[in-house]
């Protein structure tokens, strides 16, 4: 029979030669829990699969008798992929073809699913940990757990059980999401020498000789800094405090900086009895990346269930624009609202809500360029959007966790609004019809 050791993708695993000196160290790392905390696209998920494997490898060729079970975690199923990705260019002739009977799920790179008996006695489970009630009765020798600050801290309740019952190891990588739970428990304890079975690796784009100096620099320029911070030099400190850059003696303008060519009217609407219904009205010149947005006013009432008044309102609004125009709304809008602007003629279109997409887009568009400064501006009249928008603070909560997610508990009508008009006025017609 072929020892394990013997066939040349898990041969290949004693030859790999990390890309740089703090991969290396990771990859060499004895620790118990190791995790790497860096930046995107610089061989976190290579490094981790192939450390993953050289582990289990080890621990077949020393004990072949005895059942071993591995998960390998993702945040959820479908982000599972990548770690099957690496595990097919390493596994090679290694399955045991008897014990799997023809079980091909693990193969399947449309999703995370499935399990793969490795000769040795070793079994594979692909694990997702948005379903943490999941992750209970087995014994388990090793993870490994893609993106694991992306994951849900039940999950990792359940699988700090499970290796303690084996003194089993963890292997992770992440990028940074902030003070988030992963931080809390896990990586600030590590750093600051409190932990000590537990081990961090930090590196940046910069480290990587794989990403393009001249990338790191065009994305420093075009970025929020929060999010090129995250993905680019892999701090832990973003998400905190104020959510986005903004100046009046920039971004406030007496008139139209361009000709415009088309107008927007964005609506979000609030139906309690104490927080206003919102809408903005905008001025916009191109598409996509040399395109310009200026926000001309914004409308504030609050309307409770009088969805008359605000559809009469928007109506009046719209009917004044003379420019081609297209009316988008905040996706939740009630039907008996969307009934309203159909008798009124109007013909809406369905945000995109996509939350955090839609914040580092809007943020990318306030940031100044050469020559022609933020490509989105506001003006005078629309102070008080521009306001609301520089207030917005990034989820704190109560334990101090850190949350990806803009403060839902104020006022943020207009905030919604000039998302939603960044995602539609950057990346298209992405929207459908409301109605």
């Amino acid at each position: 029979m072929t020892r394990p050791d013997s066939h040349e993708k898990w041969q290949a695993l004693h030859n790999f030669k990390a890309s740089f000196e703090a991969q290396a160290r990771f990859c060499n790392d004895p620790s118990r829990f190791v995790i790497a905390d860096a930046a995107v696209r610089t061989g976190k998920t290579y490094s981790a699969g192939r450390k993953v494997m050289g582990r289990i490898r080890r621990e077949i060729k020393a004990d072949h008798r005895h059942l071993k079970t591995y998960w390998f975690i993702a945040p959820t199923h479908d982000e599972g992929i990548a770690q099957k990705i690496e595990l097919l260019a390493l596994v090679g002739n290694q399955v045991d073809r008897m014990k799997q009977r023809g079980d091909n799920r693990w193969r399947d790179l449309k999703h995370g699913r499935g399990k793969v008996w490795l000769k040795g006695n070793a079994l594979i489970e692909f694990k997702s940990a948005d379903r943490p009630e999941g992750l209970v009765a087995r014994k388990v020798h090793g993870v490994w757990w893609t993106e694991i600050a992306r994951s849900k801290y039940a999950a990792w309740s359940n699988v700090r059980s499970r290796l303690a019952n084996t003194m089993g190891w963890l292997i992770a990588d992440t990028s940074p999401l902030g003070h988030n739970w992963a931080y809390v428990d896990l990586i600030k304890p590590a750093l600051d020498g409190k932990t000590k079975d537990v081990s961090i690796h930090k590196w940046t784009a910069i480290d990587s000789p794989h990403i393009p100096r001249e990338e790191i620099e065009a994305a420093r320029a075009s970025l929020p800094k929060a999010f090129f911070e995250r993905d680019y030099m892999a701090s832990d400190d973003i998400f905190m405090g104020q959510i986005y850059d903004l100046d009046e003696s920039i971004h406030i303008r007496d008139a139209c900086p361009f000709q415009p060519d088309r107008a927007f009217v964005v609506a979000d609407v609030n139906t309690t009895s104490t927080h206003p219904a919102e809408f903005i009205v905008a001025l916009a010149k191109g598409k996509g990346q040399t395109g310009r947005v200026h926000i001309e006013r914004g409308y504030q009432r609050v309307i409770g269930l009088d969805y008359a008044v605000y559809a009469s309102d928007l109506a009046a609004e719209i009917n004044a624009i003379k420019l081609p125009k297209k009316f988008i709304i905040d996706p939740s809008f009630h039907n008996e609202f969307k009934a309203k602007l159909r008798v009124m003629g109007l013909a809406p279109f369905n945000a995109d809500n996509d939350i955090l997409k839609g914040v580092r887009t809007l943020g990318s568009l306030l940031m100044p360029l050469p020559d022609i400064g933020p490509r989105l501006t506001f003006a005078r009249e629309a102070k008080p959007v521009f306001d609301q928008l520089r207030s917005m603070k990034w989820t704190v909560s109560g334990e101090g966790i850190v949350k990806p997610m803009p403060d839902k508990s104020v006022d943020d009508g207009w905030a919604d609004c000039c998302r939603y008009l960044a995602m539609d006025f950057q990346w298209g017609d992405t929207v459908r019809s409301g109605l």
